[in-house]
């Protein structure tokens, strides 16, 4: 279980990543942003988290609150992945492409030589 949290978390963050660095002109505010909210969210979370996890409860009860906090996490997380189909993203030309993957190429050849 821990395995598969870990492999969705880091396609997760892969996948924003990429999105923020292609989709905006500025290379630190959504990074900036980012991890500003996140860091929210994971305070909140762990909260939460702390309110329902609570050893007064007998063992039904804290398996149906942790089961209902399982599933309303899921929930968000779709609902979160969902609302990106909603974005127009933009769009580069081909050529643009080609060009920045050149001059990478053409920097590393010269960083290679160099050594």
């Amino acid at each position: 279980m821990v395995f598969l949290f870990g492999l969705q978390d880091s396609g997760i963050n892969c996948l924003i990543n990429c999105l923020m660095g292609f989709e905006f002109e500025s290379k630190t505010t959504p990074f900036a942003v980012y991890k500003f909210v996140q860091s929210l969210f994971i305070f909140s979370f762990f909260m939460v988290n702390s309110a329902v996890i609570n050893p007064d409860f007998d063992l039904d009860k804290q398996i149906n609150v942790l089961t209902l906090y399982v599933a309303a996490c899921g929930a968000f997380s779709f609902v979160s992945l969902a609302m990106m189909l909603c974005f127009s993203y933009k769009e580069q030309e081909k050529q643009e492409i080609r060009s920045v993957r050149q001059e990478k190429r053409k920097e590393l050849i010269e960083e290679f030589n160099m050594k």
